[in-house]
């Protein structure tokens, strides 16, 4: 199964449409082209009482592959980094809790942008890539034109216990490490369906 964010709402890529036929405000799709993907990313946009557009295939892994070619594609890295404590790094940006990521440069490598982000985002040193976690992907208007992100993400650990500094001029509020029990009863609380799927695999 494939998907797709837009905002709090969701595109699928699946065989197996059962479990979403039992579900309210799901719209089901049978037949995939450009127009129909332009078409589910404005029907989620919308305020409407549609949640959730699946994609009905035999070959979601392709249909999901044409379905990012339909837009811009763009591609940043991030980490879920933990501390010697066992505890999380999150940022506070623009209203909601986080993990530090950001688009790559010119020539650099998904790894190397995923802990230059961290470290600027946060402050941080020390950091090291023990192993991709999973990749997200969000629809959204840029300049007026559509685009897809896709967030690559990294497990990582650090050792260093300086004090972490939120890069304000990216709109990051605070940094801070988390424990498990404040994951559950902060960032869960606030916090985007796509950090929430990384806080199930951490």
């Amino acid at each position: 199964m494939y998907k797709v964010f837009v905002n709090d709402r969701a595109i699928f890529f699946t065989k197996d449409t059962n479990i979403y036929q039992r579900l309210e405000n799901v719209l089901i799709i049978h037949y995939f082209d450009e127009a129909i993907a332009h078409f589910a990313y404005e029907l989620l946009k919308a305020e409407t009482k549609t949640q959730f557009v699946v994609f009905k295939t035999n070959t979601p892994q392709q249909d999901f592959a044409r379905f990012v070619a339909c837009f811009e594609l763009i591609v940043a890295a991030g980490g879920w980094v933990n501390n010697s404590e066992g505890n999380t790094l999150f940022i506070h940006r623009l209203g909601k809790w986080d993990l530090p990521k950001g688009k790559l440069e010119e020539n650099e490598s998904l790894e190397q942008g995923a802990i230059r982000e961290v470290e600027e985002e946060c402050g941080i040193s020390e950091l090291v890539i023990e192993k991709h976690l999973m990749d997200t992907y969000h629809l959204y208007e840029l300049e007026g034109q559509i685009v897809v992100k896709q967030s690559v993400w990294f497990l990582m650990h650090t050792d260093d216990h300086s004090e972490l500094i939120p890069q304000t001029e990216e709109n990051i509020t605070a940094a801070r490490w988390m424990t498990p029990d404040e994951i559950k009863e902060i960032v869960l609380n606030n916090t985007y369906p796509s950090i929430k799927e990384l806080v199930e695999r951490g």
